[in-house]
């Protein structure tokens, strides 16, 4: 148990809310593995969590342009292909 105390009060920095959070929280951890292995997912719980907050935005923005009647018209797969290709030539160009 005072391993996971001493990983909690090493580890987790300089921000108070995240170190007070795994102050309280290394009771219910048997070593600094368990506890290093909770922050990686909840790391990875966030990220995803981003994610979906930005893929909401560009749908969102997506569909007040296409209620602006500024959508494409044509062929799905020939629409999505020049998207497609405009996207790989400004991911190149940066």
């Amino acid at each position: 148990m005072e391993c996971a105390a001493a990983a909690t009060d090493e580890t987790v920095g300089k921000d108070g809310g995240e170190r007070e959070l795994m102050k309280r929280a290394a009771g219910s951890y048997n070593n600094a593995s368990e506890v290093v292995r909770d922050g990686l997912r909840e790391l990875q719980r966030r990220k995803h969590a981003d994610q979906l907050t930005e893929i909401r935005a560009r749908i969102g923005a997506g569909l007040d342009q296409l209620d602006r009647g500024e959508g494409r018209s044509g062929e799905p797969a020939a629409v999505l292909g020049g998207i497609l290709e405009e996207a790989k030539l400004r991911h190149r160009d940066r």
